[in-house]
């Protein structure tokens, strides 16, 4: 069976950029635009990784990773955050929160970015 991964990303183009790249990967991929959606969307198919943009509408990158991270059932899912945001003081919450990984988009092409997330996986 196939990792299942969720990608979260306000940019439509970027989203399914990586959803047909992990799927061209062998990966079971959905997507998600806000962190609201990513919420439910975690819930109903329970990821085993979560790639998680910060800035985004409706619900901050940041508040969905709190809120993974204090929900029994979803605290175990892998976060790997992929964001524009290369601020030391995000990243480090980040990891305080348990992320596996926080990957900046400006310093990572598509193939270091996939490598991210199959190491992640492994994690």
């Amino acid at each position: 069976m196939a990792n299942k991964i969720l990608i979260v990303d306000d940019d439509v183009d970027l989203r399914e950029l990586y959803k047909t790249t992990l799927q061209n990967e062998g990966f079971d991929v959905k997507t998600a635009e806000n962190g609201e959606d990513a919420l439910s969307q975690i819930m109903q198919d329970k990821p085993e990784l979560i790639v998680l943009d910060i800035m985004m509408p409706k619900i901050h990158g940041m508040d969905t990773l709190d809120i993974i991270k204090a929900t029994p059932e979803t605290k175990a899912i892998k976060v790997l955050i992929l964001s524009a945001l290369s601020d030391q003081k995000m990243m480090d919450r980040a990891k305080e929160l348990g992320v596996v990984d926080y990957v900046v988009k400006s310093q990572s092409d598509m193939s270091t970015v996939i490598d991210h997330i199959k190491e992640a996986l492994k994690a």
